[in-house]
């Protein structure tokens, strides 16, 4: 696959992925609303910064294995592969019920935090995600050979920390509004089945590559 296409395909499945709910959102809309935009914009620096610490051991980890046994490596490659697919499988069933999952998820922030407690409440909520951590090694994987250069390596993972940055600030700002929230949560089933057969479409091709 030509450097182009693949960091355009890395982006673009990550950036898919962000519009999915997850503990980030629900915990930035919830702040937004009982605190403030502002510190919704803080946590998003923080959950931005969270993205950083996946990206970079993510790519240590992978490099020491890949400079170790290219065998070990395909080997990852391949589970990689089948837990996009698996996650795709599970975004057919998965229903958001966002004005529930706000009512019962998270601590209610009342106040007006200061800007360090929001990004580290956000950098927690973002490294302690066990589907972030799958979800990254995962992307990984397909950005990684053994003739990958750095200038795609860096291209990708820092557009990838701009989308969780930009998105997330976004999200703070907009879902203040009620109607806003519930047409996202109308369409969101059918968000899920397209980005479902994206994610399984991707991980059948990319088993398909591997060799």
């Amino acid at each position: 696959m030509e450097r182009e296409a693949l960091i355009l395909t890395i982006v673009s499945i990550h950036l898919l992925a962000l519009i999915l709910p997850g503990p980030d959102l629900i915990m930035i809309i919830k702040t937004s609303l009982s605190s403030s935009k502002k510190t919704g914009i803080y946590m998003a620096i923080g959950s931005s910064l969270g993205v950083l610490f996946h990206v970079s051991y993510s790519l240590l980890g992978l490099g020491i294995i890949l400079s170790k046994t290219l065998l070990l490596f395909g080997i990852i490659k391949i589970l990689g592969a089948m837990y996009l697919i698996y996650f795709g499988l599970n975004l057919f069933i998965s229903k958001l019920e966002l004005e529930k999952e706000l009512q019962e998820n998270t601590i209610i922030i009342q106040r007006e935090i200061s800007f360090l407690e929001a990004i580290k409440i956000g950098f927690l909520s973002n490294i302690l995600n066990p589907k972030a951590i799958l979800f990254f090694l995962s992307l990984f994987t397909m950005l990684m050979n053994e003739k990958q250069d750095n200038f795609t390596l860096f291209v990708s993972s820092f557009a990838i920390i701009l989308n969780n940055f930009l998105w997330f600030s976004f999200i703070a700002i907009i879902m203040n509004n009620k109607k806003i929230r519930i047409l996202y949560e109308k369409i969101q089933t059918k968000l899920n089945k397209i980005f479902g057969t994206i994610l399984i479409v991707f991980g059948i091709k990319f088993i398909s590559m591997i060799k």
